[in-house]
């Protein structure tokens, strides 16, 4: 963890390595933020776990009739976020430089959403999102997580949106047996993931 951690973590981490310096006069740095680049390490991956989600889209077409001014057609489209409170409570430190890395490295905007829940006993506190949908920033994603893999039920979920990135940049997803298959792998991925 040494050097190692982004995010005020660190700042907790210090306070540990100040404690077990004064308690047990053990000699040890302390801990500077890890500024690497985010796409040369697993860092990333392990921020996802916890904290990424990918999904599928799929919008149904639907025809003009009295009530709307225009039909829609059908798609399919990719997503992933990540999302983080814009405030770290423990350490009274904002987390928007690392997410502002995120985004950068994502190539996308970092959005700030307000939140309005007022039944919360402490103030609450907004969020950061990085989000992206667009096909040729997707591709950048699915290339650092088959450098620095996720692991678990997140890889299954990776795995299975990355199959439907597949099928959309081949166009299935423009037939109706590839909406089909779309529709199946939609239907058993994150929280209706049975294994």
């Amino acid at each position: 963890m040494h050097n190692k951690l982004r995010t005020p973590k660190n700042i907790t981490f210090n306070k540990l390595i100040q404690f077990m310096k004064s308690k047990y006069n053990l000699e040890f740095e302390v801990s500077n933020l890890d500024t690497s680049d985010i796409g040369s390490n697993s860092w990333l991956t392990g921020f996802i776990e916890a904290d990424g989600n990918f999904s599928i889209k799929i919008r149904e077409a639907k025809p003009k009739i009295d009530t709307t001014k225009r039909s829609t057609s059908s798609s399919v489209n990719l997503n992933f976020k990540i999302s983080q409170r814009s405030f770290d409570r423990p350490t009274s430190t904002t987390i928007y430089p690392i997410m502002e890395k995120i985004a950068n490295f994502l190539s996308c905007n970092l959005q700030l959403i307000k939140n309005t829940n007022t039944s919360l006993k402490l103030e609450p506190i907004d969020t950061l999102t990085a989000e992206v949908s667009a096909l040729n920033k997707i591709d950048n994603i699915i290339t650092y997580f088959n450098k620095f893999p996720l692991l678990g039920m997140k890889q299954l979920d990776f795995n299975d949106w990355k199959s439907v990135y597949f099928l959309i940049k081949n166009g299935e997803h423009l037939t109706e047996s590839g909406r089909l298959k779309i529709k199946l792998i939609k239907s058993n991925m994150n929280s209706k993931r049975i294994s």
